[in-house]
């Protein structure tokens, strides 16, 4: 049997972190071994053991993963290994210009994937707008986006609707851009293309948080065995290139 890739989850108190942690410890079926969990309070205790995993999944924060891939980057070169640096899926939203600054010095020296959303339908939407932005502007439609989420959540617009927003602004065509912060809704996001004569409607409702935790652990045992693949590699990685890899995954 194929030994398991070995996992650190960064953001364990969090809702999407203790998603993970729930599937990781009442199922088998992944090929994922949980080595520490990581929040701001215990990481002391756990900061020399970065290094010892295959995959790190972070769902905190931009300025404590920050934290955490500068330690890792300065671990690595403390210890004069030869050994690959750990593959690293990013999934905090809100990242400033300074913040994106060691996502870039990471990528260069490890493998990264970087996602706003771990849903695969949130996936097909993305690749969808990049293939066909260019038709709603030839058309002559007008693009908004209207995301919905629980109000404890902090950055807004979410990471997912700049997401759904970036190719239709690359073409000339910004969409507005409305945030809703109610209840304890998990996320909906509504892009709706407008003309005079008729309205396109695409909505996605998440229903469970374990949604976006099933992608992410996939999406981690993909970036795993990527790095698997090539020890010596690096580069960065979004959700279009696991999307193929985790149907299969799921029609198993």
């Amino acid at each position: 049997m194929t030994q398991p890739f070995k996992l650190g989850l960064i953001g364990s108190t969090g809702k999407l972190g203790s998603a993970c942690e729930q599937l990781l410890l009442h199922s088998n079926s992944w090929p994922l071994q949980l080595e520490f969990s990581i929040n701001r309070s215990n990481y002391s205790q756990y900061k020399n053991a970065l290094l010892s995993v295959d995959v790190i999944l972070e769902v905190s924060r931009p300025d404590f993963a920050g934290t955490i891939l500068t330690d890792l980057l300065a671990l690595h070169s403390q210890s004069g290994s030869r050994s690959a640096l750990p593959a690293v899926v990013v999934g905090s939203t809100g990242w400033s210009s300074k913040q994106n600054e060691i996502l870039h010095e990471y990528e260069a020296q490890g493998f990264l994937l970087i996602s706003t959303n771990f849903s695969p339908m949130v996936t097909l939407l993305n690749i969808f707008l990049k293939q066909n932005a260019h038709v709603f502007k030839h058309l002559g439609y007008s693009p908004s986006i209207n995301e919905i989420h629980h109000v404890q959540k902090i950055d807004s617009p979410s990471g997912t609707a700049l997401t759904f927003a970036e190719p239709l602004k690359n073409i000339g065509l910004p969409p507005k851009i409305t945030s809703v912060r109610e209840g304890a809704v998990i996320g909906t996001h509504v892009i709706t293309f407008t003309s005079p004569d008729d309205i396109l409607e695409l909505r996605h409702e998440a229903h469970s948080r374990n949604l976006f935790a099933r992608g992410a652990l996939e999406t981690a045992t993909w970036l795993a065995q990527t790095r698997s693949n090539n020890l010596t590699g690096s580069g960065r990685f979004f959700m279009e290139d696991t999307l193929s890899a985790n149907i299969r995954r799921r029609a198993e």
